[in-house]
């Protein structure tokens, strides 16, 4: 590759001939001009950038490259104006393809003799577009977070590097009080040294709970209760937090006066449940004296139905409590209990309080099944309800497991006078608006409850010849 002078000949632009394997191997762009800015020189990479041939660009000047109006960029011949008078230049700078695209480069220029110039290019477009779509990126995440319903924090040494609008609602205090000032200061007293340690073991990226909540102190003496999330990130090449700041002052007084009501509900439950047992067991008593001396058949079948109902009072005292722990307390998704273990305890307790007699039918030992200390009442009121509501002489359940890889199906078969099929839906309370649906009444309404809390599913079949089958299908834990 040689120069080209206005006459043709080699002029003092002439690139040294042992440079130029090194110039037309170059992975960079290489253009030679005059002092007119007329190219006289190019290497096999510039006519690939730009998407001439080189006798076309030879014949071409600077100016005829040179993209116009592109916001930031100076020229090319700006940048050769430079060179001419420094001797030196490095800009970036916007040329044009032939087929009209932007080419954005890198161009370091310097003065050779007899007024030639030499100018390396190295093409940036792909950058220049990264670094705008970050750009574009950054400014919609900046946006997003000064939206935001949520309070955004940065920190890093233990201070506040930046804060969004909401966190300065938050806490009553503007940004530029809050930027640089130790972060846990915002907080109650009493929680700034465990939010001091909790932050100083997430920068040394120790396990700790992302998850928790504080206090927000007001400079008016107010407070705000906050949900914080936090995370670690890198921030200008160090570890930071992260951390969103979710107002919960609303839920958590909510939550208080449900809990304080509650207590008001379990105390008023105790003590009308004692009062009507204190009651109920006075009329009991005096009632086993007064059978004593009942002959007359007709008195004495009408006296052992006020016993009955007098027990069945009795007995709706223990079912109210069993509804009220369940109402008040969910039942716990994540606990694990020994499926055999409570069979066992509560057909003991029904055989030995009722005529009840029930075949247990399972060769399994220990069935660990998702369920909590409440799994019991699911079963003592099935059959309980199935003596209850049994009219033959010798009421009695079979009581069967099946067992799958994710479950376990419990089967309690009966032989009493069975339920009808439009019936079987709704002897649970479903679709009902309150606990006097028909069917067995609160004790399969408290059954289904409680099995639906644990995540499983109760429902019933016909027994063969008579009778009803009761299935509760629990998960294996």
């Amino acid at each position: 590759m040689t120069d080209r002078s206005d006459d043709g000949s080699s002029g003092g632009g002439q690139v040294a001939l042992d440079h130029r394997a090194y110039i037309d191997n170059a992975p960079v762009g290489v253009f030679v001009v005059d002092a007119a800015g007329r190219y006289v020189d190019v290497n096999p990479e510039a006519c690939q950038m730009l998407g001439y041939s080189r006798d076309e660009l030879l014949s071409m000047s600077i100016v005829d490259v040179t993209a116009a109006d592109v916001e930031g960029d100076p020229s090319s011949d700006a940048a050769f104006f430079r060179v001419t008078h420094d001797g030196r230049a490095r800009e970036q700078v916007s040329l044009v393809h032939r087929d009209g695209h932007v080419v954005e480069v890198i161009l370091d220029a310097v003065a050779l003799q007899n007024d030639h110039y030499l100018a390396y290019c190295q093409d940036i477009t792909e950058r220049k577009a990264y670094e705008r779509e970050l750009q574009t990126q950054q400014r919609k995440y900046a946006t997003l977070v000064e939206q935001s319903h949520d309070g955004v924090v940065i920190i890093t040494d233990g201070r506040f590097a930046y804060v969004n609008r909401q966190v300065e609602q938050l806490t009553g205090r503007s940004a530029a009080d809050l930027v640089g000032t130790p972060f846990q200061t915002v907080a109650a007293p009493h929680q700034q040294d465990r939010l001091l340690d909790r932050y100083r073991a997430r920068i040394r990226g120790e396990d700790v709970e992302s998850r928790y909540d504080i206090d927000i102190r007001h400079p008016d003496g107010g407070s705000r209760a906050v949900s914080v999330q936090a995370s670690t990130i890198d921030y200008r090449g160090e570890t930071a937090v992260l951390a969103t700041l979710r107002d919960i002052t609303e839920r958590k007084a909510y939550e208080e006066m449900v809990r304080e009501q509650n207590e008001k509900l379990q105390l008023f439950n105790e003590i009308v449940r004692h009062d009507i047992r204190n009651d109920m067991n006075v009329v009991l008593g005096y009632a086993e004296l007064v059978g004593e001396t009942i002959t007359d058949p007709d008195a004495r079948a009408k006296f052992e139905t006020l016993v009955e109902r007098s027990e069945h009072v009795v007995e709706l005292t223990e079912i109210i409590r069993d509804l009220t722990d369940v109402m008040l307390n969910e039942p716990d998704q994540e606990a694990q209990v020994d499926l055999v273990t409570v069979l066992e305890d509560v057909i003991t307790d029904v055989t030995t309080s009722t005529a009840l007699a029930v075949e247990p039918s399972w060769a399994e030992t220990r069935v660990m099944v998702t369920a909590d200390d409440s799994l019991g009442i699911v079963f003592t009121n099935i059959l309980t309800n199935a003596v209850n509501h049994n009219d033959t002489d010798q009421p009695r359940a079979v009581v069967s497991l099946q067992q799958s890889a994710e479950a376990v199906t419990v089967r309690i078969a009966d032989n009493g006078p069975g339920i009808a099929d439009d019936e079987k839906e709704r002897v649970f309370g479903r679709g009902e608006k309150g606990l006097d649906s028909p069917g067995t009444g609160i004790g399969l309404y408290l059954v289904e409850r409680l099995v639906d809390g644990y995540g499983g599913e109760v429902w019933i079949e016909d027994n063969e010849p008579t009778g009803s089958v009761l299935n509760v299908r629990l998960a294996t834990a």
